[in-house]
């Protein structure tokens, strides 16, 4: 498939086996062989939701992952904070938040247009250069 931006809830998702969205994630990787991109905004959120659920090692194991590269972690940049205010603005009604916009602001900055992501809600309405979205799985 080529390379995938990330979100915080499909990465969470492929950790938790209880998760609803594990199964469907983990069979679209297993399946597609994606590059997953992570952005850097989002490894706070997702380190803190394993802590909080499945533990610290789990936590470890997923941070182990980073460093060997299994997920591509991409800095978010100045600019990408300037244009994810321009995402937050513009889809208000949405109310999304910094994390969901800056995954938005790298995927428009590195022309991604495949998002993996558990939030239909957020992502399903949202354009890129009025480009709409893949949102596996």
């Amino acid at each position: 498939m080529g390379k995938v931006i990330a979100d915080t809830g499909a990465i969470y998702a492929l950790t938790d086996k209880s998760d609803k969205w594990h199964e469907r994630v983990k069979r679209f990787i297993q399946k597609e062989s994606p590059t997953l991109i992570l952005p850097s905004t989002t490894l706070p959120e997702i380190c803190y939701l394993i802590n909080k659920y499945l533990g610290q090692d789990k936590e470890e194991i997923f941070l182990r992952a980073v460093l060997k590269g299994e997920l591509l972690l991409e800095e978010v940049v100045l600019e990408d904070i300037k244009v994810a205010l321009d995402y937050m603005k513009n889809y208000r009604e949405l109310n999304l938040g910094f994390v969901d916009a800056s995954v938005l602001a790298v995927a428009q900055r590195l022309k991604v247009y495949d998002l993996l992501t558990t939030d239909r809600r957020d992502f399903s309405p949202v354009k890129i250069k009025g480009k709409k979205l893949n949102l596996p799985p």
